[in-house]
């Protein structure tokens, strides 16, 4: 390509290359999909006989459903095991199951499952869609960030399933590009930012673990008023615009569960806390400090990356670290290398990318969190506590493609080091996948 062509020439000549990549990177994902579609059980994935009740709760009482433990004698037609969760995720499924006159025949959850796959490549488009804008003159880049996200095994895994999962991934998504967009723009003008709101309320309404997306989109705001330099009324106004849709999109969700229920976010389980006694406990209890520390440090990495629940039978933890550490390490060096390099120059020049990647980093730490308290509420998730997380995994491609921008600062070994990256987690997920398979026997 000749330096002489103008920036329009050049974007289009990288686009021709970068989108069919990401068709190739979408149909590896749609095959994988596409084999749980058609080889795994109907309802064999995670609570996913519950979800499904859930689904026809919606669609034969257009009402919403009541856990077990809450419910009266006038509520048994509308008891759901996961009835705790919000409903948007449900209610998507509950409108297209209406093309189906029964849902009692196998047939409509396997097919129904089509639309959490839809989910999925919404997903990667969003992602990569999103790390275009951050990479525009390095596909290889933006490739991985989006590969990463359409190659992870959990991902694939959980969005072949009736699940909100694949509601909140997409919401995830959709809320990171929208947030991409807001500090691209010149200013602090409140319609974009009340688009990042709205799809962070969204994606909550999905799946309530999302809430990770509010101290990622209250810091990347924070770091928008200090680089506009901008009166304080401005900032207030742009938070505002943001966290007035989150609000009343959850909120009336919650108000819904006082009302109802007398409780603001109703659980399914009370007596398998962790911590009874709260987090605190964990500073006088070292046995009970040494097991969380574990399942943060190493089940929730793990768990999050790929079904581990079910793959702990055949693969020890220390392998699975192993694969881990080979596949993210790099990026994590890089990461390293690359807050050495901006110490002390941090504010000196916070451009739309570092901005969006800095709030990923909180993305991460949030949604670990997450899957931290989802532990403690519940000491059974410490086998799969990961998956409470798996909806950051849009932030976790920025991040490791970031990482290894820097790691390898040469744009060929960079495209090598990538394709390796995306080899071997592909390789991962065929595994899997065939694991998986050969573990529920073709269940049907």
């Amino acid at each position: 390509m000749g330096q002489s062509e103008p920036p329009e020439a050049q974007e289009r000549a990288t686009n021709r290359v970068y989108w069919p990549w990401v068709g190739v990177l979408t149909a590896l994902y749609l095959i994988l999909a596409c084999c749980y579609l058609a080889w795994a059980p109907v309802l064999g994935g995670p609570d996913e006989d519950a979800h499904w009740q859930y689904v026809r709760v919606l669609r034969e009482q257009r009402r919403l459903p009541v856990l077990p433990r809450l419910a009266g004698p006038a509520d048994q037609d509308r008891v759901a095991d996961q009835a705790q969760h919000p409903p948007l995720y449900y209610a998507v499924m509950a409108a297209v199951s209406c093309l189906y006159p029964q849902l009692d025949d196998t047939r409509a959850p396997r097919q129904m499952k089509l639309v959490s796959v839809l989910m999925g490549v919404a997903t990667i488009l969003a992602t990569a869609l999103l790390a275009r804008r951050l990479w525009p003159d390095d596909p290889g880049a933006a490739l991985g960030a989006a590969g990463l996200v359409a190659l992870l095994p959990n991902v694939t895994y959980l969005t072949a399933l009736i699940n909100n999962t694949a509601g909140s991934l997409l919401g995830s998504a959709l809320a990171l590009l929208a947030l991409e967009r807001a500090l691209r723009a010149p200013g602090l003008p409140w319609r974009p930012w009340a688009l990042v709101g709205l799809a962070t309320g969204l994606a909550m309404l999905a799946k309530v673990t999302a809430v990770w997306l509010v101290p990622t989109v209250v810091l990347a705001l924070v770091l928008k008023a200090a680089a506009e330099r901008r009166p304080s009324g401005a900032a207030v106004t742009a938070a505002t615009a943001t966290l007035l849709p989150v609000a009343a999109l959850v909120g009336t969700w919650l108000l819904r569960n006082v009302l109802d229920f007398g409780e603001i976010m109703p659980e399914r389980v009370v007596d398998r806390r962790y911590a009874p006694l709260g987090f605190m406990v964990m500073l006088f209890d070292s046995f009970a400090l040494k097991l969380l520390l574990w399942v943060m440090a190493v089940s929730i990495p793990l768990s999050m990356v790929a079904p581990w629940w079910v793959l702990r039978t055949g693969v020890s933890h220390g392998v699975g670290m192993a694969l881990l550490g080979v596949v993210m390490l790099p990026a994590l060096w890089g990461g390293i290398l690359a807050v050495r390099r901006v110490h002390g120059r941090f504010f000196g020049h916070l451009s739309p990318r570092r901005m969006v990647l800095v709030a990923c980093v909180v993305a991460g730490i949030a949604a670990w969190g997450v899957a931290t308290q989802a532990v403690l509420h519940d000491w059974s998730a410490g086998l799969h506590a990961g998956r409470y997380a798996v909806e950051a995994a849009p932030a976790l491609g920025l991040l490791w493609a970031a990482g290894l921008t820097h790691a390898f600062p040469r744009t060929g070994v960079r495209n090598l080091a990538i394709l390796a990256g995306l080899g071997a987690i592909l390789a991962m997920n065929v595994a899997t996948c065939l694991f998986l398979l050969r573990f529920f026997g073709g269940q049907t």
